[in-house]
């Protein structure tokens, strides 16, 4: 076996603790891995960034049979829509 010393650190955040101006750049409705249900992911472009290809994705159970899953999602994506000045919509 090889002999190598290694000592891990924790990683960098991908993106930092604070507040960003952000955009979405994209949405989809995908079936889940199992089948049945739906997620809705929206990607955000941060920015005033350095790089302004620096994206997040955030995922929302729509559709799940997992209550606790689907309350969950409902309350992120609330959160989302009020946020940006949008409680009510139809179209991502």
């Amino acid at each position: 076996m090889a002999k190598y010393n290694f000592k891990s650190k924790p990683p960098a955040p991908l993106v930092p603790d604070g507040w960003y101006r952000a955009q979405i750049v994209s949405s989809a409705i995908k079936a889940t891995r199992s089948g049945d249900g739906k997620v809705l992911t929206i990607t955000f472009s941060l920015l005033g960034k350095d790089d302004p290809r620096q994206l997040v994705r955030a995922r929302f159970n729509v559709e799940n049979p997992s209550e606790n899953a689907m309350d969950y999602a409902m309350q992120k994506l609330s959160m989302l829509s009020e946020g940006v000045g949008k409680p009510m919509w139809n179209n991502t």
